[in-house]
C-alpha cells in the first residue's frame, strides 16, 4: 500500500519502469477502465445486480419494518452516516446497480427514514450529474477543437434552456417524489 509505512507512489512508479513498463497514466487508466467494462459490462453482471439488490431492497424493508428509524430527517444525517451512504452510492459503478438505489438501501441500513433516505439521495445526486455534465461539456468543446468544427452561436441558448428545464424537472420529481413516499 502507498503511503506510511508502505512504498510511496514513486517508487511505485520507479519500480514499474525498472520493470521495463513505460506506462503512462493515461494509458494505464484507459486499460483499466476498458477492462473493467469487459468484465463488468456483462449480461451475467447486469441480471445479478439487478435481482440482487430487489432481495436486498425487500429483505431490508421486511427487517425495517420491526424497527423504528434513528434518523427521519435529512438535516439530521451525520458526517458519518452521509460517507456511509456515499460508500453505497460508490456501488453504482457496477451494472445494473441504481445509483439511487443503493444509496437509498444503505441510508436503510443504517436506520434512515425511507423519506429522509430518499431526499437525501437526491441530493447526493447534484455533484454526479454536474461532473458528469462538466464531462460532457469538456468532451463536446474538446471534439469542436480537435476537428476544427464550430458550434453554431444559436445553439448555446438552446443548452442552456434545456439545462434550465431539465432542472425544474428534476425539482418537480424530487418533490413529488419525496412526498409519494413519505405517503406510502
Amino acid at each position: 500500500h502507498f503511503g506510511a509505512g508502505g512504498i510511496t507512489f514513486g517508487q511505485f512508479q520507479s519500480t514499474l519502469h525498472c520493470l521495463g513498463s513505460r506506462i503512462e497514466e493515461r494509458d494505464a487508466v484507459k486499460w483499466l477502465g476498458q477492462s473493467l467494462d469487459s468484465l463488468l459490462f456483462t449480461p451475467r453482471v447486469v441480471a445479478t445486480a439487478l435481482i440482487g439488490y430487489g432481495i436486498l431492497f425487500i429483505l431490508v424493508e421486511r427487517l425495517m419494518k420491526s424497527r423504528a428509524d434513528r434518523v427521519s430527517d435529512v438535516n439530521a444525517i451525520r458526517l458519518g452516516q452521509a460517507f456511509a451512504i456515499g460508500c453505497f452510492q460508490a456501488l453504482a459503478v457496477i451494472p445494473g446497480t441504481s445509483r439511487s438505489g443503493s444509496t437509498v438501501l444503505g441510508a436503510r441500513i443504517l436506520g434512515i427514514g425511507r423519506s429522509a433516505a430518499a431526499e437525501f439521495s437526491f441530493f447526493a445526486a447534484i455533484p454526479v450529474i454536474v461532473a458528469a455534465s462538466a464531462l460532457k461539456i469538456y468532451e463536446l468543446a474538446d471534439y469542436t477543437v480537435k476537428r476544427s468544427v464550430a458550434l453554431p452561436p444559436s445553439v448555446i441558448p438552446i443548452f442552456a434552456l434545456s439545462g434550465a428545464v431539465a432542472f425544474a424537472v428534476s425539482m418537480i420529481s424530487i418533490k413529488f417524489l419525496t412526498e409519494f413516499i413519505k405517503k406510502h
